[in-house]
């Protein structure tokens, strides 16, 4: 025990006299912060070398969900990245309309276009003025498990 305080102290001693040493504690603070940088670069670069991937694949994907028996979206960031795109470029929009399994049918093919054309709506607002191509497809929403799930819309902005 005794020989493990020693170490301790004797660590703790080093580190004071290297943070004594102004040139030693400038170089020290220069890789820290160049390592912090290195970290956020990378992170940067994943999400652009993502984005970029998206766009050169010419395709954008975006999930809006709803409430149930509900047509206006949800507050998400999916939304929020509506504002964020640059309608002027996209050259063509898809979007399928879901709805959960409770109720008739006929009443969720009924609200899965209903739930689009709010988007719609949005979208016109946000200056697209083209073709929007809409797909409602009421309750019938394969691979996804949750109710919540189904209770959205799929929208593919092409550009």
């Amino acid at each position: 025990m005794f020989g493990m305080e020693v170490l301790v102290l004797s660590h703790t001693i080093e580190n004071a006299h290297v943070l004594k040493d102004n040139e030693s504690f400038s170089t020290l603070t220069k890789k820290v912060v160049e390592q912090k940088t290195d970290n956020s670069t990378n992170q940067i670069q994943k999400l652009i070398k993502n984005k970029i991937n998206e766009v050169n694949n010419n395709k954008y994907k975006i999930s809006i969900f709803f409430d149930f028996n509900s047509d206006v979206p949800k507050k998400s960031n999916a939304l929020e990245q509506l504002h964020n795109v640059n309608f002027k470029k996209v050259t063509s929009i898809i979007i399928d309309g879901y709805a959960s399994a409770p109720g008739t049918n006929q009443y969720n093919l009924i609200l899965s276009d209903k739930r689009i054309e709010s988007l719609v709506k949005i979208i016109r607002q946000l200056g697209y003025d083209k073709e929007i191509k809409t797909v409602p497809h009421g309750e019938d929403c394969l691979g996804w498990e949750k109710e919540e799930q189904c209770q959205r819309i799929d929208m593919q902005l092409f550009f």
